[in-house]
């Protein structure tokens, strides 16, 4: 394989010059989405207390 050839760098090269292009920033997020993440997270704690932790505690006790 043949080697890449390493970029030249000028004398005047710093770490802030090299990176002033880096500006990240994360998407929009609508709050209809935060809602309905809520809604589900909320429905999933309410379903696993009324329904699997009932049927476990039966399930220890009398094992099939």
């Amino acid at each position: 394989m043949s080697e890449q050839p390493e970029p030249q760098r000028t004398q005047g090269d710093s770490a802030e010059k090299e990176h002033t292009f880096h500006h990240y920033k994360g998407n929009f997020i609508p709050g209809a989405i935060h809602l309905m993440w809520v809604t589900f997270w909320i429905i999933a704690i309410v379903y696993v207390l009324s329904w699997l932790v009932p049927a476990m505690q039966t399930e220890l006790v009398s094992p099939p």
